[in-house]
């Protein structure tokens, strides 16, 4: 979540204004609970304005690592990764979505192809 520019951008900032202009509407914000009131001091209320702004909503979902089908192996202590990330957001996404890493940047193009 280090800036990547002078204006103290991120990389998400750039992944959201490219998925605004794609015509995408509802961004979630997907996290650990435990760390969910610095995400929003930090990122979350910035980004959460610029979306508004836009007529985008916001949500959050948070990956647990115990939410999963079936048992949580022994020793196991981190998140599962992107598709237990998604599996967590499913009651706050009800339509065809993508999704983006906060360490990624995929450009313009990926977000208008899957907007299609």
């Amino acid at each position: 979540m280090k800036p990547v520019d002078d204006a103290n951008h991120i990389i998400m900032d750039y992944s959201i204004h490219d998925a605004i202009e794609a015509g995408f509407k509802h961004v979630v914000f997907i996290i650990r609970k435990d760390i969910g009131k610095e995400f929003k001091e930090a990122i979350g209320d910035r980004i959460a304005a610029i979306c508004s702004s836009h007529n985008v909503t916001v949500d959050y979902a948070f990956q647990d690592i115990n939410d999963i089908p079936g048992e949580l192996p022994a020793g196991r202590t981190k998140p599962w990764g992107t598709g237990q990330a998604v599996l967590a957001a499913k009651n706050v996404i009800e339509t065809p979505f993508i999704v983006i890493n906060a360490d990624d940047y995929y450009g313009k193009e990926g977000f208008k192809v899957s907007a299609k």
